[in-house]
């Protein structure tokens, strides 16, 4: 408070749930740690159905966890959409489960200042809870594009407050670092997009972006 006018504001949970999924760390070193244990994840990008998976998700995760792939990231949220969306959440949930796949999902649409946004991010986030794949919670897409710091902050609260456990990821365009610097405190993990890459050879100028966003 500043006087009689609020200066921030945050979201305090009260639950008595835990998560009963494995609990993911990120070691001083940067190497993530899975209940402790060194763990890599490697697997695809926008998990959904199509050709590839005969329209199939489970066959899809499970073709995956075969090819010794053990992540799934997808953009299909559940509570946003048509009824179809959300039984593809769940079919997809589920398969993830039982094939030990982790999945990096979101809480809610990418828009904290819309009246729906702050009910479907708890409904998700106790949702999450009794998930038993490990989890990542994504709270921002082109994050220093779409985002405000304020509203990655907000986000990121709402997350911790619920599940302190889960490990939250900000994806972001690799522009250089000056951009992203006042976003940091609002993460678990940055996700680097080296995009546009629109040529099969390599683009320096891109790779540099990239490193300097790391190193700073």
């Amino acid at each position: 408070m500043k006087g009689n006018a609020g200066t921030d504001c945050g979201f305090v949970a009260f639950t008595r749930k835990k998560p009963s999924r494995p609990v993911c760390t990120v070691r001083d070193d940067g190497v993530l740690l899975k209940d402790g244990v060194p763990f890599f994840p490697l697997g695809y990008f926008r998990v959904r159905p199509c050709e590839g998976n005969g329209f199939d998700l489970d066959r899809g995760i499970a073709d995956m966890k075969a090819n010794g792939m053990n992540f799934a990231h997808t953009y299909m949220v559940h509570g946003l959409g048509s009824q179809t969306v959300q039984k593809l959440y769940d079919e997809l949930v589920a398969a993830c489960e039982r094939h030990g796949v982790m999945l990096y999902t979101e809480p809610a649409d990418r828009k904290p200042n819309g009246s729906k946004f702050l009910p479907l991010c708890r409904k998700n986030l106790f949702r999450g809870l009794g998930y038993r794949m490990p989890l990542f919670w994504g709270i921002g897409d082109d994050t220093s594009m779409h985002l405000t710091v304020n509203d990655l902050k907000y986000i990121y609260r709402c997350c911790k407050s619920v599940d302190p456990d889960a490990l939250t990821i900000s994806a972001d365009v690799a522009m250089g670092s000056s951009l992203q610097v006042p976003y940091v405190p609002y993460f678990d993990l940055l996700f680097i997009e080296n995009y546009p890459i629109r040529e099969e050879t390599p683009q320096n100028d891109e790779m540099a972006k990239s490193a300097s966003c790391v190193e700073d």
